[in-house]
C-alpha cells in the first residue's frame, strides 16, 4: 500500500474550498469562536491540510477547515499548508484515520464520520434491496486498490466495529440512524425508503451525534425530545415513567406476599413518603375506590 506523503507548501487562502468528506468534522459554533480567538493571539499553530483540486488550480481542505476560515475571517490571505499525495488512500478514509487519532472525539463522532463517509457502501450492505453500489465504488485508484474500498471489505456492523476499535451496538445504531436520513422519499423509488422521524429533527440529531452531544446509542431518544441534542440533562419523561410505575406497583401488590415481612416495612415507609405529596387527582381515585368497595360490601372505607 503506497501511503500518504506531503510537503510544505505557503498556499493563497483563496484557491482553497472544504472537501465534502472533511465537512463530516464539522466544528460547533462554540469550538469555531475558540479557534478564532486563539488564531487572532498566537497564529496557527498546526497547518492545514490540502489536496490539489479537479482542475489542479486550487487547493481542496482535508484538514483544518475551520483553521481555514478563522484565517479568513481574520484578514490573513495566505497561510502555510501540507499538500498531501494521498498514496492510495481515499479523502474520506484520510479524514477518519486524522480525526479518529484526536483524544475529544466521541466514540458517535468517529462511528458516524465513518459511515457518513462510505455512506453508499454501508447502506448495500445493510438494505441491499433498497440501496445500490456507486459505480465507481470499487474500482481501482491509481493503479491499486484502496484498502478500505477492495470487494472483499466488509461493511456489516461486526467488521466494521473491527476496524475502529469500537462496540458493534455503536456501528448498528449508526447504521440504524444513516438509514433514516437516507429515507426521504417513497419506499422502492431510487433506493430510498419513507422515515419514521423528520427530517429536520434527524439532520440536527445527527449533528448532534457529530459534536459528540448525543451518545450515537440515544439518536432515538434525541429526535423524539426525549434527548438534549445540544449537551446537558435531558428532562425526565414523567409519563413514560408514570407508565412504568404503575405497571410496577400492580405486580408489586399482586406477588406482595412473596416479599419477605422483614422487607416490607421500608417499602411501606417509601409508600407513605409518596402519599403525603400525592397529587388531588390520585385522592380522587383512592377514595372512589374505596367507597366502591364499602358500597359493594366488599369492604370498609379508610381514611
Amino acid at each position: 500500500m503506497k501511503r500518504p506523503t506531503y510537503k510544505m507548501q505557503r498556499i493563497a487562502l483563496a484557491d482553497c474550498k472544504p472537501h465534502a468528506d472533511a465537512e463530516a468534522y464539522s466544528a460547533s459554533t462554540n469550538d469555531r469562536a475558540a479557534l478564532g480567538n486563539s488564531i487572532e493571539e498566537t497564529g496557527v499553530l498546526s497547518p492545514i491540510a490540502v489536496i490539489k483540486d479537479a482542475d489542479g488550480k486550487g487547493w481542496y481542505v482535508i484538514d483544518g477547515i475551520g483553521r481555514m476560515n478563522a484565517l479568513v475571517a481574520a484578514g490573513e490571505t495566505e497561510t502555510d499548508a501540507q499538500v498531501f499525495d494521498l498514496g492510495d488512500l481515499s479523502v474520506a478514509e484520510f479524514v477518519v484515520c486524522k480525526n479518529a487519532m484526536m483524544r475529544k472525539v466521541t466514540t458517535g463522532t468517529r462511528v458516524m464520520a465513518y459511515l457518513k463517509c462510505h455512506e453508499r457502501e454501508v447502506l448495500a450492505a445493510a438494505d441491499p434491496k433498497n440501496y445500490n453500489l456507486r459505480a465507481s465504488s470499487f474500482q481501482p485508484k491509481r493503479g491499486a486498490v484502496s484498502h478500505e474500498t477492495a470487494p472483499d471489505k466488509g461493511w456489516n456492523a461486526k467488521d466494521i466495529a473491527g476496524r475502529l476499535g469500537v462496540s458493534k451496538q455503536d456501528v448498528l445504531a449508526g447504521i440504524e440512524l444513516l438509514k433514516e436520513l437516507a429515507g426521504d422519499g417513497e419506499e422502492g423509488r431510487d433506493g430510498a425508503r419513507p422515515s419514521h422521524y423528520e427530517q429536520g429533527d434527524l439532520f440536527e440529531t445527527m449533528d448532534a451525534v457529530m459534536h459528540g452531544d448525543t451518545p450515537i446509542r440515544r439518536w432515538k431518544a434525541a429526535v423524539c425530545g426525549k434527548q438534549p441534542r445540544t449537551g446537558g440533562k435531558a428532562a425526565a419523561d414523567y409519563t413514560a415513567i408514570g407508565a412504568r410505575t404503575m405497571v410496577s406497583l400492580l405486580g408489586l401488590w399482586q406477588n406482595w406476599q412473596t416479599v419477605p415481612m422483614d422487607c416490607r416495612a421500608p417499602i411501606i415507609e417509601r409508600f407513605r413518603a409518596a402519599l403525603a405529596v400525592v397529587p388531588e387527582d390520585f385522592i380522587a381515585a383512592i377514595e372512589d375506590e374505596f367507597v366502591s368497595r364499602a358500597d359493594n360490601g366488599k369492604g370498609k372505607k379508610r381514611r
